[in-house]
């Protein structure tokens, strides 16, 4: 199952009817939904482009044109809801369509529907909906009469087509010149003009179809009134319009004239374009006018189609990057809030926590505070969602046992946080916080919906911003590196890429808050006392300035502690862990760490691991350390991911002797076993990653040997070493968090995660699984060799608790392992014995691997390519998460 924007969108259809939405990319997917909880998915066979898509209304059917990429080679199809699923029927043209360039579905309420396809060759054939079998409707001939001759051969395709069933008339466009009307009824040709400029829609009007209006290439437009007994007549009202004056212009792509039937039967028209090549001619933009209002909305991303509900209550734009949906009975035309096909992406994802078995009033408490959130915003419209499809039909009560309280939280390149809603159909936003208002300069996004004013002397459009998406973030800084979240208290841990770490704590009350303290932590002090700093203070990483002025916090969440971490220099952050019960967070660098208690606000210890020399040459890099590494690793790993030649083109000797080129040329899903040289010497001015970087940082209880149970924290380190610190309690101070023991393993592999289970503790780096025991930190026997064994590297590990298929009362706990190849290990944690491996990805898939999420109870959650959609899947039995069927009880064929 997929949540978010689909990658790839390429067209739109909606079902008035049924109250259902239509969706299909260019990689062959289909998705339909209606109200929450509504979903329906598939998936062309061949993965082929889907060129257009449209309803038959009220029968749950769509029919689709899609051509497969490498070889143009078309096909039709026509997808059936049934019950749960789709039912997908395919069939390719016979050859004497030659190429489908156009279509409409034809639907008639009283007669035969059929699926009309216009050609290249300019002939028009009817397909039948049942059967899929095509015959001819109307030739070339017949259709031009005496003009046909004017154009050649290959310039007779049809551009366009348009249906309305009301007096059963048809729209030809004809080589985007000739405009024809068709009598489906008499199946004669009613009216045909020619067109001065290239048209490039014709459409009727929505409520009596009385009404033509034509978009042109040049950027105009033109409305004509029709009147028809025996003959046809077409009255212009409005000729060749060019709304915004007549310089250069854009094409307008598509026009519509909408009869808004909830106001007094008022004309609203829409089209995509038409702006003003020298002020607006870079922009992506949607007009809405009607006699007392005029909005021209600006997106982001390209606009690809738009619908609207023939009841005009609502309109759908469909661009590159996100849906938007506009209530037109609003008096300000606002956005409605998406309860799905949410953009994951409007701003990137940096980072994703994925949380189970959340406490439930945590879960309640995020709630509450997002439905205020949301009916305290003035940007979105309050009134229902209009696809009604299922509206009021609850999940059947088997899908809702043993359902767990489980959020997904993402951190954005903007310094966005969002809490979605994870164990549901839809991947719904709870709860949104923009932790770039703890920053100076902050400024809540503006509320006001009205356009600017129109000037008419300078004829300029009053464009208003619309969407979610958004291309570029003004500071880098603000980024979201890791997250941590307390599921027992509902606390919130953000660490930046400028170096600041803030904790925030769920409230039920609005509240006014002075600017935050600031803990500094130098994290490069020591080294400038003992050797000084010759070329001055590290400039090139300057940290967020803090806000100065008091804000207002409402419901939701708020800086917990009046206080905020800012670290010197301003690096991102590694690594981060909380501990409530102490007021204790620790976060790691790529040279160090720290302790700091919120509580007393005061830095508990830290610890530089870089060479003194090492720090001094990052200190006096201009900051370019991350993010010159992260470049090049960037370009590194995508070289390695290309095919790599054969063995002959890779020069291998015919004896079959190795030469020195192949230990150089392994493909990235293998690894090279050797022993690792003592003393590596690696270069920090050029990306290569220092062993002191962390890479872990976790609390745990355990009583270690103690006379009690005692609280640990667990610093892991790319070099291989394990830090275990005592916390007291009691007073935490650096005299009281001592370490207790320091672990080197062996093969020196970046430390991934620690765990204890049963008195024994495992140490997981990317390369091994070693178990010690406690206290004594003896090895045991049982281990196991990842990338010896299985030439994979461990990533992320997660200890999971699955139920049991037959009983889903009972459960058993298992470690899973993600690796760098996509896959999921499964182990015993008591002997380390290998269980099962699942390929959850391509191996060549960097984005799922990178950001994928696995939570405690199974849930495994990983962005698609393109990073606008999470793809979910479970390594155990789960339910469906309240899937409504509405057509359960109804037969739509």
């Amino acid at each position: 199952m997929c949540h978010g924007f689909p990658q790839k969108s390429n067209c739109l259809s909606i079902d008035s009817e049924l109250g259902l939405l239509a969706i299909g990319t260019k990689d062959g997917r289909i998705k339909i939904v209606g109200s929450e909880n509504v979903e329906w998915s598939g998936h062309l066979k061949l993965c082929s482009n889907i060129k257009s898509l449209q309803f038959v209304p009220d029968t749950g059917s769509l029919m689709l044109v899609s051509e497969e990429p490498s070889s143009a080679t078309q096909s039709i199809h026509r997808v059936q809801i049934e019950n749960d699923k789709l039912d997908i029927q395919t069939v390719s043209p016979p050859p004497f369509l030659k190429k489908i360039n156009s279509s409409c579905v034809v639907y008639r309420a009283s007669g035969k529907s059929f699926f009309l396809l216009g050609t290249i060759s300019g002939n028009l054939y009817n397909l039948n909906i049942s059967t899929l079998h095509a015959s001819d409707f109307v030739v070339y001939d017949d259709l031009m009469g005496e003009d046909g001759n004017e154009l050649e051969t290959s310039q007779r395709m049809i551009s366009y087509l348009n249906y309305n069933g009301l007096n059963d008339l048809l729209l030809v466009v004809v080589n985007n010149i000739y405009l024809i009307v068709y009598d489906i009824s008499r199946m004669t040709v009613a009216y045909r003009i020619k067109s001065k400029y290239p048209i490039t829609t014709a459409e009727f009007d929505s409520s009596d179809a009385s009404m033509i209006v034509i978009a042109f290439e040049n950027g105009s437009y033109s409305i004509y009134k029709y009147t028809y007994t025996d003959q046809l007549t077409l009255n212009p009202l409005i000729n060749d319009v060019f709304l915004y004056g007549k310089e250069p212009t854009t094409s307008i792509k598509k026009a519509s004239l909408m009869i808004n039937n909830n106001q007094n039967e008022e004309e609203i028209l829409i089209f995509i374009g038409g702006m003003p090549q020298s002020t607006c001619g870079d922009k992506y933009t949607i007009t809405v006018k009607n006699v007392t209002s005029h909005v021209v909305f600006d997106f982001d991303s390209p606009i690809v189609d738009f619908e609207y509900m023939i009841d005009g209550s609502a309109l759908f734009v469909l661009c590159e990057q996100e849906l938007v949906v506009i209530d037109l009975l609003d008096p300000e035309w606002k956005p409605f809030p998406l309860p799905y096909l949410y953009p994951l992406h409007c701003s990137p994802i940096s980072c994703s926590n994925l949380i189970s078995n959340v406490r439930e009033n945590v879960y309640l408490a995020l709630c509450d505070a997002g439905i205020q959130q949301l009916t305290q915003n003035q940007m979105f419209s309050l009134r229902q969602w209009p696809l009604m499809c299922g509206y009021g039909e609850r999940p059947k009560a088997a899908d809702l046992e043993n359902r767990e309280c489980t959020i997904l939280i993402t951190g954005h390149e903007d310094g966005s946080v969002i809490f979605w809603k994870a164990n549901s159909v839809n991947l719904k936003p709870l709860l949104i916080y923009r932790s770039a208002k703890d920053f100076e300069g902050y400024s809540e996004p503006n509320s006001a919906t009205s356009p600017v004013e129109y000037d008419e002397e300078n004829e300029l459009p009053p464009l208003r911003k619309a969407g979610l998406f958004e291309t570029f973030c003004d500071d880098p800084r603000f980024a979201i590196q890791k997250l941590a979240f307390d599921e027992k208290t509902g606390n919130l841990v953000i660490g930046g890429r400028g170096g600041h770490v803030i904790v925030y704590e769920l409230n039920s009350a609005t509240a006014k808050l002075d600017p935050l303290t600031v803990i500094k932590v130098d994290m490069i002090e020591a080294v400038q006392n003992h050797q000084g700093n010759p070329k001055g203070p590290r400039s090139g990483e300057a940290p967020l300035p803090p806000r100065k002025m008091p804000m207002a916090y409402a419901v939701g969440i708020r800086p917990s502690y009046h206080c905020m971490i800012q670290l010197k220099p301003a690096v991102p952050i590694h690594a981060l862990a909380w501990n409530s019960e102490n007021d204790t967070v620790a976060v790691g660098i790529e040279f160090g760490y720290v302790v700091c208690d919120l509580k007393e606000k005061q830095i508990t210890f830290k610890n530089s691991l870089l060479p003194a020399e090492d720090i001094i040459e990052i200190v006096n890099n201009d900051g370019q350390l991350s993010r010159f590494k992260s470049v090049k690793k960037t370009i590194r790993q995508s070289f390695r991911r290309k095919k790599r030649p054969m063995a002959i083109e890779a020069g291998i000797p015919e004896t079959g002797e190795p030469s020195s080129s192949m230990i150089e040329n392994f493909r990235p899903t293998e690894r090279e076993i050797v022993a690792r040289p003592k003393n590596a010497v690696y270069n920090v001015s050029k990306g290569d990653t220092p062993p002191s970087s962390i890479r872990m940082l976790r609390f745990l209880k355990h009583n270690f040997g103690f006379e009690k149970e005692a609280t640990l924290l667990f610093v892991g380190t790319s070099g291989g070493r394990v830090f275990i610190y005592q916390i007291e309690k009691s007073e935490i101070i650096e005299e009281n968090c001592l370490v207790i023991r320091h672990i080197q393993m062996a093969h020196e592999a970046p430390i991934v995660h620690v765990e204890i289970v049963n008195d024994v503790l495992l140490i997981i780096s990317e390369e091994q699984i070693r178990s010690f025991t406690i206290p004594t930190l003896k090895l045991t026997k049982f281990k196991y060799k990842m990338t010896a064994v299985e030439g994979s590297r461990i990533t992320k590990v997660q200890t999971v608790c699955l139920r049991s298929a037959k009983n889903r009362g009972a459960t058993e706990q298992f470690l899973a392992v993600l690796t760098h190849r996509g896959e999921i290990f499964i182990f015993s944690p008591w002997n380390l014995k290998k269980l099962v491996k699942i390929q959850f990805t391509k191996c060549t898939d960097g984005t799922a691997i990178n950001s994928a999420s696995l939570a405690k109870d199974g849930a495994l959650f990983w962005l698609r390519p393109g990073g606008s959609e999470f793809q979910r899947a479970a390594i155990s039995a789960c339910s469906n998460y309240g899937l409504i069927s509405p057509f359960r009880d109804r037969n739509l064929v």
